[in-house]
């Protein structure tokens, strides 16, 4: 979230099927931070943006 610039940036999305397979995490692996919240950590790739598909996930309501 960028406060200056008044924006959010989105770089994708991932399905919570993948979300589950994914171990939880206390510490981000780059830059060695504690999260305040346990977490989940995806790499670039695995993010989708089909930005179609994700307005219609759930029959687009």
């Amino acid at each position: 979230m960028n406060v200056e610039k008044e924006e959010v940036g989105f770089y994708g999305f991932i399905e919570g099927e993948k979300v589950k397979n994914k171990p939880i995490v206390e510490k981000n692996s780059f830059a060695k931070f504690d999260y305040k919240t346990p977490n989940h950590e995806f790499s670039w790739g695995e993010l989708s943006q089909d930005f179609n598909k994700l307005f219609n996930i759930n029959g687009g309501k």
